[in-house]
């Protein structure tokens, strides 16, 4: 946005020299990115949050200019010479789309002579990078650029059948813009049409065929508010930017409309001779009442630190045009202009005072008020989980929501339902809302292995989405998914892992269980009594052909929003030993059928009172050991508290194990 010095003093009191004001702007917001000396004046070169659309007009800056610093603002007054025939004798409005075009106004101005603006008008234009036309589109310029509304002014008589349609664009239809482009319209585009085609690309560019010309005598003015979204698409499409698409885009003042039609047809009758018909159309069906919002004064005092007195509030938000409508002990309220659409909340008024008030005079605390808060479960999990993980070498990826259908089949370790399907995705072929993350880590470890990164081990936290038989039954649950190369037993080893580190109690188990995305015999289900935790296996060969793996990875997926209910973080300290611990290695030939989980039992049953710990570490079938028969090895340490154990003690508490072993399962020491 560019304003000019001179300019703004047309409407603001405004005492400072132009450096003053160059320093004033930023404190307000608006950074200016150049500063131009033009003859007498100088131009300012602004940039305008898309928030604040006001300010891309003369009038909006100078508001501002006058609230910081005191000083009068000027509002011009509008006076009309006004003509005894209506303005329903010439022209009608038929508004077709609503919804694109919530505000239309036409005034008609009879008997106007087109030619040369007058000196300050056109130094006023040129002042700000624009060149003088006439005196017809001078002012319609002039007047954007004073506002922030955009205007039209057609010219009456080549209007078919002097009236006005609002519509969309017909599929083939063609219209010649002012700048002389061939513009190709859809059903996408609003257009302003006349009885039989459409004569301006609306809120971007008029037409040619019924642009304003010397042998103009009467005009139609248009002044009217377009949706953003729309003018936006439209320019786009067709590669028009002008100064109008931009405000329109940004949102104007739907109340401005009429005044800046007003303002306009006072200046065509001061500066083209013209005399302003009886009347406006106006079809403005949504029209809505001013948005109430209050500000409590002991509030700006609690958020900006600053006892800013009420007075002070009160003055600063009058003098940015905001109405007061009541006002107690502590509480004003007020009625919020239509301009200023970005005023929804209280800490908007509050910040408002702030920005007037200036940042830099709001006292700096030096010290910082530290209080202690609560550390979510989720987090504090999650936390756990990403120590456990890295811990054992694993690298994080993460993954999109959405997979291919080819992807998504046969994986639903959570639930047998239908996969979730997004009916507008962002790409067609990844529609379906994933029911595991096992695949997507399936296909990152297919494109490592592709550049010959064959041990990855990766892993992801995120969410997967089960379908209910009634939307409202859909979940979205929490998981853990893991991959690698190595063997089962470490999979299981770093779920066991997560479980210490969690706190988790003794009474989960990991039991076979046979899922259709494992391999048969490899796959295990983690448990807590029916309760089921996560599964862990190694990917079924289908699976890993489907995604071309060299080999079948060792997969497991956690339920994580089960974990947080069963985390414990409470922490329990006991004292060093003393005395030292002692260990013995045990292999035993056992059936088959007999689990580590039975021989864990076992030993823990005894009741030994100096066991510390038992450790699987070998399992062997092969020569030497009979058809239906293993070898199981592990380790037992034991560690008094009181003294230090003697060999016999320690054999014997070993002895006890093998005798149990024995009697129980039928073990032979190895």
């Amino acid at each position: 946005m560019k304003i000019s010095y001179q300019w703004v003093k047309d409407y603001c009191a405004y005492q400072g020299t132009p450096e003053d004001l160059r320093e004033l702007l930023p404190n307000l917001g608006m950074e200016v990115a150049e500063t131009i000396e033009i003859g007498g004046d100088v131009c300012f070169d602004l940039e305008i949050t898309s928030n604040r659309n006001d300010l891309n007009g003369v009038i909006g800056v100078a508001r501002e200019i006058a609230c910081a610093s005191g000083s009068e603002l000027r509002i011009p007054e509008i006076e009309l010479k006004g003509s005894d025939e209506g303005i329903s004798n010439f022209t009608s409005i038929d508004n077709q789309t609503p919804e694109l075009c919530p505000r239309y106004t036409a005034r008609i101005i009879t008997g106007v002579t087109i030619g040369p603006s007058p000196d300050w008008l056109v130094s006023r234009l040129s002042a700000v990078g624009m060149r003088s036309i006439n005196n017809v589109v001078d002012i319609t310029n002039f007047v954007l650029l004073e506002a922030c509304q955009p205007l039209h002014a057609f010219d009456y008589d080549t209007l078919h059948e002097n009236r006005i349609v609002i519509r969309r664009g017909l599929d083939g239809e063609t219209i010649t813009s002012i700048d002389g482009s061939e513009c190709k319209l859809s059903k996408e585009m609003l257009v302003i049409a006349d009885a039989s085609r459409a004569v301006a690309i609306a809120g971007v560019m008029g037409g040619l065929d019924t642009e304003v010309t010397e042998s103009t005598k009467t005009i139609l003015l248009e002044s009217a508010d377009f949706t953003g979204v729309s003018i936006r698409r439209t320019a786009r499409s067709l590669g028009i930017a002008t100064d109008s698409s931009f405000r329109f885009e940004r949102g104007v003042d739907p109340v401005g409309v009429e005044w800046a039609s007003r303002r306009a047809a006072a200046l065509i009758e001061e500066l083209a001779g013209g005399t302003t018909v009886e009347g406006i159309l106006d079809d403005w069906p949504g029209k809505k009442a001013p948005t109430k919002v209050s500000i409590r004064v002991p509030e700006v005092h609690r958020l900006l630190g600053d006892a800013i007195p009420g007075e002070k509030v009160k003055r600063i938000l009058t003098s940015l045009s905001l109405e007061l409508v009541e006002e107690d002990v502590d509480s004003l309220s007020f009625s919020i202009p239509s301009f200023r659409k970005d005023l929804e909340r209280e800490i908007d008024l509050i910040e408002e005072v702030a920005r007037v008030h200036g940042f830099n005079n709001i006292p700096t605390i030096s010290s910082l008020p530290v209080t202690s808060a609560d550390y979510p479960v989720r987090e504090r999990v999650a936390d756990v989980v990403h120590q456990v993980m890295t811990g054992s070498g694993f690298d994080e990826i993460i993954t999109v929501s959405f997979q291919s259908d080819e992807m998504a089949e046969g994986v639903s370790p959570w639930s047998d339902g239908t996969p979730l399907v997004n009916q507008n995705p962002v790409r067609k072929q990844e529609a379906v809302l994933r029911r595991s993350l096992i695949p997507s880590l399936m296909q990152v470890r297919q494109a490592n292995e592709g550049r010959s990164f064959n041990e990855t081990f990766m892993y992801e936290i995120a969410s997967v989405y089960l379908s209910g038989e009634k939307a409202s039954d859909n979940e979205e649950k929490r998981v853990l998914s893991f991959i690698h190369g190595i063997d089962f037993a470490e999979t299981k080893g770093v779920i066991e892992k997560l479980a210490e580190r969690l706190r988790i109690g003794a009474d989960t188990v990991i039991r076979p269980a046979d899922r259709s995305f494992l391999e048969p015999g490899t796959g295990a289900v983690w448990k807590q009594g029916d309760r089921i935790l996560g599964y862990l296996g190694t990917t079924s060969k289908p699976l890993s052909d489907k995604f071309d793996l060299r080999e079948a990875p060792s997969v497991a997926e956690i339920d994580l929003d089960a974990l947080e209910g069963m985390a414990s973080f409470d922490v329990s300290v006991t004292p060093l030993p003393r005395y030292p611990a002692s260990d013995r290695d045990v292999a035993v030939i056992i059936p088959e059928e007999v689990t580590w989980e039975q021989v864990t039992q076992l030993v823990e049953a005894l009741g030994l009172p100096d066991l510390l710990s038992l450790e699987f570490f070998d399992l062997y079938r092969g020569k030497g050991i009979d058809q239906g028969k293993k070898s199981l090895a592990f380790r037992v340490v034991f560690q008094s508290a009181e003294r230090t154990l003697t060999n016999e003690e320690v054999n014997g508490h070993r002895d006890a194990i093998i005798a149990r072993l024995g009697e129980q399962f039928g073990a032979q020491l190895r």
